[in-house]
């Protein structure tokens, strides 16, 4: 639920004129940044991810290595955008996973969309891990929450990061899976504040404490949180963009990290 903040981001930002020349995205980030890349506006974005609740992404189906399979993930990219591959996205795109056979980061700039996008979405013990070329792959969060690596590599000149784990919302768990939840949240606000020293130009951290990740009712709340924060950082990111002014450069990532970003 949380990621639909991103949504609000990409709005205050195209209102701005802003826009991407290449774009990042790891967990629900992924799920955004595959979308926007292949022309969804963030109207069109509101109204599909507006539906989306654990049900539609979750299926509860005999795992070996996870509680619940989020195949409904691949079948919402499917139903958006059919069967299309990265590297025929409108706007050149990178999706991070992690393999959890070695815990190497995994960054996927060709293949299915569709399955990119449930590896990049995949909680490692909440959802089974996604088989892509012979590697086992989760969420890409615990390699890269917000994912600039991959912009710089792309030659981003300037790089805008979106982390939702900048005020992680920690909410007393209730079931299995919000134990295991939490703890993907615990592990990932650890790891991203070290890895996103000085690599942004530009970082948003909307503030999400007061948020779950199972309400649907709060995406409306969600969907502002995103739209303040892009707001506010639209001076900086122009001043930014000065510096290169043959570019507009607009890297979004989940992210947008995590339910992330």
């Amino acid at each position: 639920m949380l990621g639909y903040a991103h949504v609000g981001v990409l709005q205050a930002l195209e209102e701005a004129g802003i826009k991407p020349d290449v774009i990042s995205g790891t967990s629900a980030g992924a799920a955004v940044a595959a979308l926007y890349a292949f022309g969804t506006s963030p109207a069109e974005l509101k109204e599909h991810l507006g539906k989306v609740n654990w049900h539609t992404i979750g299926d509860v189906r005999i795992q070996r290595r996870g509680l619940l399979s989020n195949e409904g993930v691949a079948e919402l990219i499917e139903e958006l955008l059919g069967p299309v591959h990265i590297e025929d996205a409108h706007i050149p795109l990178a999706i991070v996973a992690t393999d959890i056979s070695t815990g190497d980061k995994v960054v996927l700039r060709e293949g299915l969309v569709s399955t990119a996008v449930q590896a990049s979405t995949c909680i490692p013990g909440v959802f089974a891990p996604i088989s892509i070329d012979g590697r086992l792959l989760v969420d890409g969060a615990f390699v890269e929450n917000v994912p600039v690596t991959p912009l710089l590599e792309m030659g981003a000149d300037v790089v805008v990061g979106v982390n939702l784990m900048g005020s992680p919302p920690f909410n007393p768990p209730r079931m299995t899976a919000e134990v295991l939840v939490n703890a993907f949240f615990i592990a990932i606000d650890t790891a991203t504040s070290f890895d996103l020293e000085g690599r942004a130009d530009v970082l948003l951290e909307p503030d999400l404490k007061a948020f779950n990740t199972w309400d649907v009712r709060q995406l409306p709340a969600l969907l502002e949180e995103g739209l303040r924060a892009g707001k506010a950082v639209v001076p900086a990111i122009e001043e930014a963009m000065n510096r290169f002014p043959a570019r507009q450069i607009l890297p979004d990532a989940g992210s947008a990290g995590n339910n992330t970003n």
